[in-house]
Parts: C-alpha cells; structure tokens; sequence
C-alpha cells in the first residue's frame, strides 16, 4: 500500500490517545509510538474538544507544517422562537445577492471573469467551433421562467 505524501492520514483511538491536560498526543507510527506531542489552540476550541471530539483524527501536512484535525460532535441549540426581525435574501445573476431591506450585493470579480470571456466567447461563437460550444455549456445556470409548472426543467443564462 502506498500513500500520496500531502494526503490525509486518519487515526482511530487505538493509534492516537489524547491527554488534553497536558496539551499532548500520543501517536503510533511505523518507526514507534511518539509520546508527548504537543497540540495547541484557543482556550474555547481546547474546551470544545475536550468535550466533544467524535471520530477519526486526520493528520495533514500542508504548508510545510503538521495539523491534527479533529471532528466535534456539538448538540443543537434551542431555536430562536422569537426572532428580532427578519432578512430576505434574493440569489442572482447580475446581482449575487439583494436583501430584502435593499442592499446589493454584487461581485467584482465575477463580473470581471464575465467581461474577459465576453470577447472570446463571441469570436469563437462567430466560427461555431466546438470550444465555443463547450464556454456556452459552462454558463451559469437559472432556474426557468416556467419552473413552477415543471420545477426539475432549468436553463442557461
């Protein structure tokens, strides 16, 4: 068996033990168990991983560094019966967001992207070549005028 080197390692209890008092790991590896590794994070995250770590840790190494990531398993809280008030939300396409109190939310880059593949769309769409063909497929896709008669049919914008 081989491993990809940047690749996630996961660790069940039986490879890994945690001594969250002494911010340390002890972890079994192929040359040995290393003993007394340390781990570190804000007092809150330490406290929520003391309490509700669930699972497989992985072990990651990006960056030129080694990160231990662990998964929390955190009960819901209560529901908010009575809300302050409320915000709307509209998802589109020339604006990527407009709340309902009026506020757009538009994206530069987006827009940007959109202006740079203008040009070069249209010149390949004026040769009807297959690249052109292939950008038409990658346009965004919006639900139709229609959906409320066939809520599964979609369209390109």
């Amino acid at each position: 068996m081989v491993f990809r080197p940047q690749a996630a390692q996961p660790y069940d209890d039986r490879m890994l033990s945690w001594q969250h008092e002494q911010q340390t790991v002890s972890i079994w590896t192929t040359a040995g168990r290393l003993k007394n590794v340390a781990f570190t994070g804000q007092a809150e995250q330490l406290q929520v991983l003391a309490a509700h770590r669930r699972g497989e840790p992985d072990l990651v190494f990006q960056g030129g560094k080694w990160f231990l990531i662990a998964t929390c398993e955190i009960p819901e809280g209560d529901l908010n019966t009575h809300p302050a008030g409320f915000l709307g939300v509209d998802l589109g396409v020339v604006n990527i967001a407009v709340t309902s109190d009026g506020e757009r939310h538009c994206g530069r880059r987006i827009h940007r992207k959109r202006e740079q593949d203008r040009k070069p769309r249209s010149k390949l769409q004026q040769k009807n070549t297959k690249s052109a063909r292939v950008l038409d497929a990658a346009e965004p896709i919006t639900a139709s005028d229609d959906s409320s008669s066939n809520p599964g049919r979609f369209t390109t914008g």
